[in-house]
Protein backbone atom coordinates (compact mmCIF):
# COMPACT_ATOMS: atom_id res chain seq x y z
CA UNK A 1 0.00 0.00 0.00
CA UNK A 2 2.77 2.44 0.54
CA UNK A 3 5.25 3.30 -1.60
CA UNK A 4 8.99 5.51 -1.71
CA UNK A 5 8.60 9.50 -1.54
CA UNK A 6 11.19 12.08 -0.38
CA UNK A 7 11.01 11.77 3.37
CA UNK A 8 8.72 14.13 4.83
CA UNK A 9 8.11 15.80 8.17
CA UNK A 10 5.35 17.37 9.92
CA UNK A 11 6.18 20.91 8.28
CA UNK A 12 5.89 19.90 4.78
CA UNK A 13 2.87 18.48 5.42
CA UNK A 14 1.40 21.61 7.02
CA UNK A 15 3.09 23.44 3.86
CA UNK A 16 1.42 21.03 1.05
CA UNK A 17 -2.02 21.69 2.93
CA UNK A 18 -1.50 25.36 2.75
CA UNK A 19 -0.50 25.34 -0.70
CA UNK A 20 -3.44 22.86 -1.63
CA UNK A 21 -6.00 26.11 -0.18
CA UNK A 22 -4.62 28.18 -2.20
CA UNK A 23 -4.55 25.67 -5.39
CA UNK A 24 -7.46 26.59 -7.75
CA UNK A 25 -11.07 26.95 -6.23
CA UNK A 26 -12.48 23.21 -5.86
CA UNK A 27 -15.77 21.44 -6.17
CA UNK A 28 -17.73 20.16 -3.47
CA UNK A 29 -17.14 16.45 -1.96
CA UNK A 30 -19.23 14.27 -4.88
CA UNK A 31 -22.38 12.68 -3.22
CA UNK A 32 -22.97 8.86 -3.28
CA UNK A 33 -25.19 8.09 -5.33
CA UNK A 34 -26.57 4.38 -5.64
CA UNK A 35 -29.77 5.61 -7.38
CA UNK A 36 -27.34 5.75 -10.42
CA UNK A 37 -27.82 1.67 -10.75
CA UNK A 38 -31.91 2.57 -10.37
CA UNK A 39 -32.21 2.24 -6.80
CA UNK A 40 -30.91 0.76 -3.41
CA UNK A 41 -31.85 -2.62 -3.97
CA UNK A 42 -30.19 -2.48 -7.57
CA UNK A 43 -27.26 -0.99 -6.53
CA UNK A 44 -26.63 -4.06 -3.92
CA UNK A 45 -27.31 -6.52 -6.48
CA UNK A 46 -24.79 -4.53 -8.86
CA UNK A 47 -22.28 -5.03 -5.91
CA UNK A 48 -22.98 -8.81 -5.59
CA UNK A 49 -22.03 -9.08 -9.42
CA UNK A 50 -18.91 -7.11 -8.83
CA UNK A 51 -17.99 -8.89 -5.79
CA UNK A 52 -18.24 -12.37 -8.05
CA UNK A 53 -16.71 -10.76 -10.71
CA UNK A 54 -13.64 -9.82 -8.91
CA UNK A 55 -13.52 -13.02 -6.82
CA UNK A 56 -12.97 -14.86 -10.45
CA UNK A 57 -10.58 -12.79 -11.57
CA UNK A 58 -8.09 -11.42 -8.92
CA UNK A 59 -5.25 -14.19 -8.79
CA UNK A 60 -1.51 -14.15 -7.58
CA UNK A 61 -0.12 -10.72 -7.37
CA UNK A 62 -2.99 -9.43 -8.88
CA UNK A 63 -4.87 -9.51 -5.52
CA UNK A 64 -2.02 -7.30 -3.33
CA UNK A 65 -1.83 -4.86 -6.01
CA UNK A 66 -5.71 -4.15 -5.92
CA UNK A 67 -5.57 -4.27 -2.48
CA UNK A 68 -2.58 -1.01 -2.93
CA UNK A 69 -4.78 0.50 -6.06
CA UNK A 70 -7.81 0.90 -3.68
CA UNK A 71 -5.85 3.09 -1.13
CA UNK A 72 -4.01 4.85 -3.23
CA UNK A 73 -7.51 5.87 -5.48
CA UNK A 74 -9.25 6.57 -2.24
CA UNK A 75 -6.05 8.50 -0.05
CA UNK A 76 -5.57 11.53 -2.16
CA UNK A 77 -8.23 12.80 -0.48
CA UNK A 78 -7.89 15.98 1.49
CA UNK A 79 -9.35 17.93 3.90
CA UNK A 80 -7.92 20.88 3.21
CA UNK A 81 -9.17 21.25 -0.16
CA UNK A 82 -11.97 18.86 -0.24
CA UNK A 83 -10.69 16.94 -3.44
CA UNK A 84 -9.54 13.44 -4.36
CA UNK A 85 -11.19 10.50 -2.87
CA UNK A 86 -12.76 7.60 -4.21
CA UNK A 87 -13.14 8.44 -7.97
CA UNK A 88 -11.60 5.83 -9.95
CA UNK A 89 -8.87 8.64 -11.34
CA UNK A 90 -6.18 6.73 -10.58
CA UNK A 91 -6.59 5.10 -13.97
CA UNK A 92 -5.73 8.32 -14.95
CA UNK A 93 -2.82 8.72 -12.80
CA UNK A 94 -0.60 5.88 -14.12
CA UNK A 95 2.35 7.56 -16.18
CA UNK A 96 4.69 6.89 -12.61
CA UNK A 97 6.89 9.52 -14.30
CA UNK A 98 4.29 12.03 -13.53
CA UNK A 99 2.74 9.65 -10.73
CA UNK A 100 5.63 8.10 -9.05
CA UNK A 101 3.51 7.12 -5.60
CA UNK A 102 1.71 4.58 -7.68
CA UNK A 103 4.77 2.87 -9.60
CA UNK A 104 4.21 -0.83 -9.56
CA UNK A 105 0.66 -0.73 -10.00
CA UNK A 106 0.96 -2.84 -13.16
CA UNK A 107 -1.30 -5.82 -12.84
CA UNK A 108 -4.08 -4.43 -11.74
CA UNK A 109 -5.67 -2.09 -13.99
CA UNK A 110 -6.41 -4.57 -16.58
CA UNK A 111 -7.88 -6.99 -14.00
CA UNK A 112 -10.43 -3.45 -12.62
CA UNK A 113 -11.36 -3.12 -16.66
CA UNK A 114 -12.44 -6.39 -17.23
CA UNK A 115 -14.40 -6.89 -14.26
CA UNK A 116 -15.93 -3.40 -15.15
CA UNK A 117 -16.60 -4.79 -19.26
CA UNK A 118 -18.04 -8.21 -17.28
CA UNK A 119 -20.23 -6.40 -14.17
CA UNK A 120 -21.48 -3.28 -16.99
CA UNK A 121 -22.70 -6.85 -19.50
CA UNK A 122 -24.54 -8.62 -17.04
CA UNK A 123 -26.99 -6.29 -16.07
CA UNK A 124 -25.15 -3.02 -14.22
CA UNK A 125 -24.20 -0.69 -17.04
CA UNK A 126 -23.55 2.43 -15.09
CA UNK A 127 -21.10 0.66 -13.07
CA UNK A 128 -18.08 3.33 -12.08
CA UNK A 129 -14.21 2.62 -12.50
CA UNK A 130 -14.56 3.80 -8.58
CA UNK A 131 -16.86 1.69 -7.59
CA UNK A 132 -15.04 -1.62 -9.33
CA UNK A 133 -11.88 -0.51 -7.33
CA UNK A 134 -12.93 -0.18 -3.87
CA UNK A 135 -14.85 -3.28 -4.43
CA UNK A 136 -11.64 -5.40 -5.65
CA UNK A 137 -9.59 -3.86 -3.10
CA UNK A 138 -12.22 -5.58 -0.21
CA UNK A 139 -11.98 -8.88 -2.33
CA UNK A 140 -8.82 -8.81 -2.23
CA UNK A 141 -8.58 -9.10 1.31
CA UNK A 142 -11.02 -11.76 1.36
CA UNK A 143 -9.19 -13.89 -0.79
CA UNK A 144 -5.90 -13.50 1.68
CA UNK A 145 -8.05 -15.17 4.10
CA UNK A 146 -9.20 -11.77 5.93
CA UNK A 147 -12.86 -10.60 6.66
CA UNK A 148 -15.11 -9.61 3.86
CA UNK A 149 -16.24 -5.94 4.37
CA UNK A 150 -19.03 -4.57 4.04
CA UNK A 151 -19.19 -1.97 1.06
CA UNK A 152 -21.62 0.77 -0.13
CA UNK A 153 -22.11 1.49 -3.99
CA UNK A 154 -22.86 5.04 -6.24
CA UNK A 155 -19.20 6.41 -6.24
CA UNK A 156 -19.04 8.65 -9.18
CA UNK A 157 -16.04 8.66 -11.53
CA UNK A 158 -13.74 11.70 -12.25
CA UNK A 159 -12.45 12.76 -15.66
CA UNK A 160 -9.32 14.80 -14.55
CA UNK A 161 -6.60 13.92 -11.94
CA UNK A 162 -5.66 13.87 -8.17
CA UNK A 163 -2.82 15.36 -6.43
CA UNK A 164 -1.01 11.91 -5.24
CA UNK A 165 1.99 13.66 -2.87
CA UNK A 166 -0.05 13.10 0.24
CA UNK A 167 -0.29 9.32 -0.07
CA UNK A 168 1.88 7.60 2.39
CA UNK A 169 5.65 7.17 1.82
CA UNK A 170 7.65 3.71 3.23
CA UNK A 171 10.04 7.10 4.82
CA UNK A 172 7.48 8.58 6.64
CA UNK A 173 7.77 8.34 11.04
CA UNK A 174 4.79 7.84 12.55
CA UNK A 175 4.14 10.91 13.40
CA UNK A 176 4.44 11.90 9.59
CA UNK A 177 1.81 8.87 9.02
CA UNK A 178 -0.84 9.85 11.69
CA UNK A 179 -0.37 13.36 10.31
CA UNK A 180 -1.07 12.25 6.73
CA UNK A 181 -4.14 9.93 7.47
CA UNK A 182 -5.85 12.84 9.79
CA UNK A 183 -5.40 15.39 6.40
CA UNK A 184 -7.11 12.78 4.37
CA UNK A 185 -10.05 13.15 6.83
CA UNK A 186 -9.68 9.48 9.23
CA UNK A 187 -12.28 9.84 12.08
CA UNK A 188 -9.33 8.18 14.52
CA UNK A 189 -6.30 8.93 12.07
CA UNK A 190 -3.76 6.85 14.54
CA UNK A 191 -6.07 3.64 14.69
CA UNK A 192 -6.68 4.06 10.90
CA UNK A 193 -2.90 4.28 10.15
CA UNK A 194 -1.95 1.43 12.18
CA UNK A 195 -4.77 -0.99 10.59
CA UNK A 196 -4.36 0.03 7.15
CA UNK A 197 -0.87 -0.65 7.08
CA UNK A 198 -1.94 -4.53 7.81
CA UNK A 199 -2.10 -4.12 3.94
CA UNK A 200 1.46 -5.21 4.43
CA UNK A 201 0.64 -8.81 5.59
CA UNK A 202 0.23 -9.53 1.57
CA UNK A 203 1.99 -8.30 -1.64
CA UNK A 204 5.91 -7.85 -2.30
CA UNK A 205 7.73 -4.75 -2.79
CA UNK A 206 8.18 -3.52 -6.18
CA UNK A 207 10.78 -0.45 -5.11
CA UNK A 208 13.93 -0.78 -7.32
CA UNK A 209 16.59 0.57 -7.61
CA UNK A 210 17.09 -0.28 -3.85
CA UNK A 211 16.26 2.68 -1.40
CA UNK A 212 17.11 3.88 2.04
CA UNK A 213 13.66 3.47 3.16
CA UNK A 214 12.78 0.08 1.70
CA UNK A 215 14.61 -3.20 1.64
CA UNK A 216 14.33 -3.50 -2.27
CA UNK A 217 12.28 -6.13 -4.45
CA UNK A 218 10.64 -9.15 -2.28
CA UNK A 219 7.81 -10.07 -0.05
CA UNK A 220 6.94 -7.68 2.47
CA UNK A 221 5.93 -10.19 4.86
CA UNK A 222 7.37 -14.49 5.38
CA UNK A 223 4.06 -15.09 3.93
CA UNK A 224 3.09 -12.51 1.81
CA UNK A 225 -0.28 -14.56 0.51
CA UNK A 226 -1.94 -14.59 4.10
CA UNK A 227 -3.96 -11.61 5.37
CA UNK A 228 -4.24 -12.50 9.10
CA UNK A 229 -2.06 -10.03 10.76
CA UNK A 230 1.33 -11.62 10.61
CA UNK A 231 2.70 -8.80 10.01
CA UNK A 232 2.39 -7.29 13.43
CA UNK A 233 4.44 -10.34 14.50
CA UNK A 234 6.83 -9.66 12.10
CA UNK A 235 7.36 -5.82 12.86
CA UNK A 236 7.24 -6.12 16.45
CA UNK A 237 9.04 -9.54 17.49
CA UNK A 238 11.38 -8.44 14.73
CA UNK A 239 10.90 -11.74 12.87
CA UNK A 240 10.18 -12.81 9.63
CA UNK A 241 10.77 -10.25 7.04
CA UNK A 242 11.05 -8.16 9.75
CA UNK A 243 9.36 -4.78 8.56
CA UNK A 244 10.12 -4.49 5.30
CA UNK A 245 9.65 -0.50 5.07
CA UNK A 246 11.16 1.62 7.18
CA UNK A 247 7.89 2.96 7.61
CA UNK A 248 6.30 -0.13 9.41
CA UNK A 249 8.99 -0.57 12.04
CA UNK A 250 8.32 3.53 12.53
CA UNK A 251 4.95 2.54 13.67
CA UNK A 252 6.51 0.20 16.28
CA UNK A 253 8.88 3.06 17.87
CA UNK A 254 7.99 3.95 20.67
CA UNK A 255 10.58 6.13 21.84
CA UNK A 256 9.11 8.13 18.67
CA UNK A 257 5.40 7.10 17.84
CA UNK A 258 4.43 5.92 21.16
CA UNK A 259 0.59 5.97 20.14
CA UNK A 260 1.12 3.70 17.35
CA UNK A 261 3.84 1.38 19.21
CA UNK A 262 0.99 0.58 21.60
CA UNK A 263 -1.58 -0.43 18.78
CA UNK A 264 1.26 -2.36 16.52
CA UNK A 265 2.04 -4.70 19.66
CA UNK A 266 -2.14 -5.16 20.39
CA UNK A 267 -2.29 -6.07 16.96
CA UNK A 268 0.75 -8.71 17.17
CA UNK A 269 -0.75 -10.10 20.38
CA UNK A 270 -4.13 -10.24 19.04
CA UNK A 271 -4.17 -11.06 15.49
CA UNK A 272 -8.42 -10.62 15.39
CA UNK A 273 -8.04 -7.50 17.28
CA UNK A 274 -6.64 -6.55 14.11
CA UNK A 275 -9.05 -8.09 11.72
CA UNK A 276 -12.57 -6.73 13.47
CA UNK A 277 -11.05 -3.16 13.76
CA UNK A 278 -9.63 -3.47 9.67
CA UNK A 279 -13.60 -3.70 8.76
CA UNK A 280 -14.43 -0.38 9.65
CA UNK A 281 -11.20 1.13 8.52
CA UNK A 282 -11.82 0.14 4.97
CA UNK A 283 -15.42 0.77 4.68
CA UNK A 284 -13.82 4.78 6.10
CA UNK A 285 -11.06 4.13 3.37
CA UNK A 286 -13.12 3.26 0.79
CA UNK A 287 -15.18 5.95 1.07
CA UNK A 288 -12.69 9.58 1.36
CA UNK A 289 -13.97 11.82 -0.70
CA UNK A 290 -17.74 10.58 -1.45
CA UNK A 291 -20.25 12.38 0.94
CA UNK A 292 -22.73 9.42 2.01
CA UNK A 293 -25.26 11.56 4.18
CA UNK A 294 -27.08 12.56 1.01
CA UNK A 295 -28.00 9.53 -0.10
CA UNK A 296 -29.08 8.55 3.91
CA UNK A 297 -25.73 6.71 4.92
CA UNK A 298 -23.01 7.13 7.40
CA UNK A 299 -19.70 5.57 6.35
CA UNK A 300 -20.04 2.87 8.92
CA UNK A 301 -22.78 1.46 6.53
CA UNK A 302 -22.34 -0.88 3.90
CA UNK A 303 -23.86 -4.08 2.18
CA UNK A 304 -22.43 -7.31 2.25
CA UNK A 305 -21.79 -9.20 -1.05
CA UNK A 306 -23.91 -12.01 -1.45
CA UNK A 307 -21.54 -14.18 -2.94
CA UNK A 308 -18.78 -16.39 -0.77
CA UNK A 309 -14.92 -15.71 -0.92
CA UNK A 310 -13.19 -18.80 -0.77
CA UNK A 311 -9.43 -18.08 0.30
CA UNK A 312 -7.25 -18.91 -2.52
CA UNK A 313 -4.39 -21.38 -1.65
CA UNK A 314 -1.71 -19.39 -0.09
CA UNK A 315 1.57 -20.22 -1.32
CA UNK A 316 4.65 -21.77 0.76
CA UNK A 317 5.96 -18.89 3.17
CA UNK A 318 8.95 -17.61 1.97
CA UNK A 319 12.59 -17.51 3.50
CA UNK A 320 13.13 -14.85 6.60
CA UNK A 321 15.26 -12.57 6.05
CA UNK A 322 19.10 -12.53 6.42
CA UNK A 323 19.92 -10.45 9.47
CA UNK A 324 23.51 -10.15 7.92
CA UNK A 325 22.20 -9.37 4.18
CA UNK A 326 18.52 -8.77 4.09
CA UNK A 327 18.10 -9.69 0.17
CA UNK A 328 19.75 -13.16 0.56
CA UNK A 329 17.94 -16.20 2.49
CA UNK A 330 19.79 -17.38 5.55
CA UNK A 331 22.43 -20.09 5.63
CA UNK A 332 21.33 -22.14 8.45
CA UNK A 333 24.74 -23.25 8.94
CA UNK A 334 26.52 -19.99 9.07
CA UNK A 335 24.20 -16.75 8.28
CA UNK A 336 26.99 -14.83 7.02
CA UNK A 337 27.42 -16.91 4.28
CA UNK A 338 24.55 -17.06 1.68
CA UNK A 339 22.85 -20.39 0.91
CA UNK A 340 24.39 -23.11 -1.47
CA UNK A 341 21.22 -23.45 -4.11
CA UNK A 342 22.38 -27.04 -4.57
CA UNK A 343 23.89 -27.96 -0.60
CA UNK A 344 22.15 -25.39 1.78
CA UNK A 345 24.86 -27.12 3.92
CA UNK A 346 28.04 -25.65 2.19
CA UNK A 347 28.56 -22.29 1.46
CA UNK A 348 28.39 -21.30 -1.92
CA UNK A 349 31.27 -21.75 -4.45
CA UNK A 350 32.07 -17.76 -5.23
CA UNK A 351 32.87 -18.97 -8.82
CA UNK A 352 30.06 -20.96 -9.83
CA UNK A 353 27.66 -21.09 -7.29
CA UNK A 354 25.55 -24.34 -8.64
CA UNK A 355 28.84 -26.19 -7.71
CA UNK A 356 29.44 -26.64 -3.62
CA UNK A 357 32.75 -25.61 -2.03
CA UNK A 358 35.46 -28.32 -1.54
CA UNK A 359 35.48 -27.78 2.51
CA UNK A 360 39.03 -29.73 2.07
CA UNK A 361 40.60 -28.02 -1.21
CA UNK A 362 39.99 -24.44 -1.69
CA UNK A 363 38.23 -23.24 -4.91
CA UNK A 364 40.84 -23.32 -8.21
CA UNK A 365 39.76 -20.25 -9.71
CA UNK A 366 39.78 -21.14 -13.34
CA UNK A 367 38.20 -24.49 -12.95
CA UNK A 368 36.17 -24.72 -9.67
CA UNK A 369 35.74 -28.55 -10.41
CA UNK A 370 39.29 -29.14 -10.18
CA UNK A 371 41.08 -28.41 -6.66
CA UNK A 372 43.74 -25.58 -6.59
CA UNK A 373 47.42 -25.86 -8.10
CA UNK A 374 49.42 -25.49 -5.04
CA UNK A 375 51.97 -24.90 -7.32
CA UNK A 376 50.38 -22.11 -9.75
CA UNK A 377 47.14 -21.81 -8.26
CA UNK A 378 46.48 -20.39 -11.83
CA UNK A 379 46.41 -23.62 -13.24
CA UNK A 380 44.35 -27.01 -12.51
CA UNK A 381 46.13 -30.10 -10.63
CA UNK A 382 47.38 -32.74 -13.01
CA UNK A 383 45.14 -35.66 -12.64
CA UNK A 384 47.35 -37.70 -13.56
CA UNK A 385 50.33 -37.52 -10.05
CA UNK A 386 52.51 -40.49 -12.02
CA UNK A 387 52.72 -38.44 -15.15
CA UNK A 388 55.84 -35.43 -13.73
CA UNK A 389 55.57 -33.75 -16.93
CA UNK A 390 51.73 -33.17 -16.73
CA UNK A 391 51.42 -30.13 -14.42
CA UNK A 392 52.31 -28.47 -11.66
CA UNK A 393 50.65 -30.61 -9.38
CA UNK A 394 52.04 -33.86 -10.63
CA UNK A 395 55.73 -32.82 -10.64
CA UNK A 396 55.40 -31.24 -6.93
CA UNK A 397 53.85 -34.80 -6.12
CA UNK A 398 56.57 -36.45 -7.17
CA UNK A 399 59.38 -34.27 -5.47
CA UNK A 400 61.35 -31.03 -6.02
CA UNK A 401 63.16 -32.25 -9.41
CA UNK A 402 59.49 -33.76 -11.01
CA UNK A 403 57.52 -30.26 -9.43
CA UNK A 404 59.78 -28.22 -11.43
CA UNK A 405 59.81 -30.42 -14.44
CA UNK A 406 56.81 -30.68 -14.85
CA UNK A 407 55.71 -27.06 -14.56
CA UNK A 408 58.12 -26.66 -17.56
CA UNK A 409 56.83 -29.53 -19.25
CA UNK A 410 53.13 -28.18 -18.98
CA UNK A 411 54.13 -24.64 -20.45
CA UNK A 412 55.67 -25.80 -23.21
CA UNK A 413 52.50 -27.99 -24.04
Amino acid sequence: MMHRTPSTGRGILLLLAAAALLSSACCATPALNPGMYGSNTAAQACLDLTWAEASQRLRGQTIPNCLRMSFHDAGTYSTATDEGGANGSILNELDFSVFPQNAGLTDCPAAIAAIRARVAAGGCPAITAADVIQVAGAVAVALSGGPSCPMLMGRPDTPGTDLTAGLPSTCDSGATGVDRFMLMGFSNPTLAVVVLSGAHNIGRSRATPRDTCNRGLGPLTANDNSFDGHYYTEVVDNTGRRGWCDSDRALNNANTSPSTATLMRAFAADHQLFLNAWRAQNQEMSLLGVDTSVAGFAVTDGWVAATPVTPVTPVNPVTPVNPVTPVTPVNPVNPVRPVNPVNPVAPVNPVNPVTPVNPVRPVNPVNPVAPVNPVNPVRPVNPNPVNPGGGGGGGGAGGPGGGGGGGRGKLRA
